[in-house]
């Protein structure tokens, strides 16, 4: 063969050629010299794409294959030419030798040929194409950005928050103690009791029954503590004025928790 190959193009061939010489155990015959000689011009004749074979000069060989001296790599290439690896056209002083790899019957066994990728006639079938079709579609699909998980840099719409809604307070009344106030206010909220209006109305009315002032309401259930209030837990004889009702303080000669015995 005097002429480069021309099919070796987009067809895999390093590959497939590398592959070969393993799955046929080369080395065997071919020696380590050899097969590392066969690679390397395999490997120069893929980077020039097979355009054309590769032009190497001896010291150029001695240095990519680690072959010390010219007479192995003489021994080297001898032994590849006589496989059918290699073919070899010598140079002279001003041109370097020539070199392509060739692929004996022994070898092409093991060689798996990859179709050309290049053709411009399809043989695939319609059910491929629509196959390939909706992949594609699906790929455009998945690269939309989402709303669900934005990215971090991405600026959505965002549609206003509603308005916070604040639990109704009451206001303090007129003549009422701050101190009985704010403790009867944090009893009630320790205890989850909504400060609604118509707590307070009912408040209002049962306070009307008793005969008792508003102020004086809010101290009894600052005292006992109640978070809310009934006529009957009182007595009626109870003052209508806050300033006029006072807690009952034991005497200093009396136990506040130990009552009196009846006298019989």
């Amino acid at each position: 063969m005097s002429s480069y190959p021309t099919d070796r193009k987009n067809s895999g061939y390093f590959a497939r050629f590398t592959k070969a010489l393993f799955a046929s155990n080369a080395v065997s015959e071919t020696g380590k010299d050899a097969f590392l000689l066969v690679l390397y011009v395999a490997s120069i004749e893929d980077r020039t794409h097979y355009n054309k074979p590769a032009k190497l000069w001896r010291s150029q060989l001695m240095e990519a294959t680690a072959i010390s001296s010219p007479k192995a790599i003489l021994a080297a290439r001898s032994k590849a030419i006589e496989l059918g690896l290699l073919h070899y056209c010598e140079g002279s002083r001003t041109s370097q030798p020539i070199y392509w790899t060739l692929v004996p019957s022994w070898l092409e066994l093991h060689m798996r040929r990859v179709p050309n990728r290049n053709v411009k006639t399809s043989t695939r079938s319609k059910l491929e194409h629509e196959t390939e079709h909706e992949t594609e579609h699906e790929t455009e699909r998945l690269q939309e950005p989402s709303t669900q998980y934005p990215n971090k840099g991405a600026s959505l719409s965002v549609s206003p928050l509603k308005a916070k809604t604040t639990k109704p307070q009451w206001t303090m009344p007129e003549g009422v103690d701050p101190t009985h106030w704010q403790d009867w206010l944090t009893h009630r909220k320790a205890k989850r009791a909504s400060n609604t209006r118509s707590a307070w109305s009912r408040i209002e009315r049962e306070a009307v029954k008793a005969g008792l002032a508003i102020p004086a309401v809010v101290q009894i259930c600052a005292e006992r503590p109640w978070i809310g209030f009934e006529a009957s837990w009182v007595a009626s004889s109870v003052p209508l004025s806050s300033s006029d009702y006072k807690p009952f303080v034991p005497s200093a000669t009396e136990d506040p928790i130990k009552p009196k015995r009846r006298s019989v």
